[in-house]
């Protein structure tokens, strides 16, 4: 006597995983989490700070955004679960261009800070972003000018270990004191 749905001597063990509907359903699901990645926020550009960031830093790199990128980012963390400060450009969310700064510490994220007076950046154009790391904040600079000023909820910075940039390119970055 067959099973029903089984070949003859054939365990439901090795069954196809699925098909009909469920096939379908699979292929909607990986085709949107393909679309969700391309706003990947997968670092590109990693860089150590040994010892941590002193106060009074300047960290300065130049940035290539590519053309219909839907945001990019600078994060300066002391690790994976706790960011001390993050920079997130944002393209056409919700029809509009602004930059969400916040921090993150044991896995939870922060208030939220929204900029959206004078968005400096444009897809497919190249800046130098200048972050001052401050004892209790972090200004960045776009191109020379002053863009905004975070105050970030942990301190000091010396606990930021490394910086890794995602979303847009580079190759190059720099530290100094000043």
């Amino acid at each position: 006597m067959k099973a029903r749905g089984h070949a003859q001597g054939e365990s439901s063990a090795a069954r196809a995983p699925c098909s009909g509907s469920a096939a379908i359903m699979l292929a909607f699901i990986t085709i949107c989490l393909l679309l969700l990645n391309l706003g990947s926020t997968a670092a590109n550009f990693h860089m150590d700070f040994k010892g941590g960031l002193k106060p009074n830093t300047l960290l300065t790199m130049f940035i290539d955004i590519p053309e219909n990128t839907p945001r990019f980012g600078i994060d300066l963390k002391q690790d994976e679960a706790n960011i001390v400060f993050q920079f997130d450009p944002r393209f056409d969310y919700n029809k509009k261009l602004y930059t969400i700064c916040n921090s993150m510490e044991n896995n939870n994220w922060g208030h939220e800070i929204e900029y959206v007076d004078d968005f400096p950046f444009k897809t497919g154009k190249k800046y130098q972003i200048d972050i001052v790391c401050q004892p209790d904040s972090y200004e960045v600079y776009v191109d020379g000018n002053y863009y905004l000023k975070f105050k970030s909820p942990m301190k000091p910075v010396d606990r930021v270990k490394y910086m890794e940039i995602w979303g847009a390119q580079t190759d190059y970055a720099q530290i100094r004191t000043i």
